[in-house]
């Protein structure tokens, strides 16, 4: 029977907290209150892959044409990728009902020294504001 692998813990250090605390602040800062939307909107959805991934995204936008809430799900449902896939578009709308705005948390996500982005947020803030479509992976 072979033993069982050890696990090592990550090492956080204390700025990345900070840092990340700083981002988010800067990014919703005196937004306490959370913008409702109309019951009845209208939305587009388009398909995409990232990462090896297939996902489809739906977003609508306020009546001010500003982005207001996006869902992502992976093709392949109920794995990993569907899970983070859905928790990363419910976090994106809570920041946007809560008045942050799409081109800040565009700016605000990890991305690699020539600009593309490195998750699947920028990704997504990257199709449905800039019209990038050449990130897809």
């Amino acid at each position: 029977m072979a033993e069982p692998k050890e696990h090592i813990a990550a090492t956080v250090r204390p700025e990345s907290f900070v840092a990340l605390g700083n981002a988010v602040h800067q990014v919703v800062s005196g937004c306490a209150r959370r913008d409702k939307l109309p019951d009845r909107r209208g939305s587009e959805s388009f398909e995409t892959w990232f990462e090896g991934q297939q996902f489809v995204v739906t977003f609508s936008r306020f009546e001010t044409g500003e982005l207001a809430e996006v869902f992502v799900n992976a093709i392949k449902t109920t794995t990993l990728f569907d899970h983070l896939a859905r928790d990363t578009g419910l976090l994106l709308s809570l920041a946007l009902q809560h008045g942050a705005a799409a081109d800040r948390l565009a700016t605000t996500v990890s991305r690699d020294s020539e600009g593309r982005p490195q998750g699947l947020a920028g990704h997504i803030l990257d199709i449905i504001e800039r019209g990038v479509h050449e990130h897809c992976r």
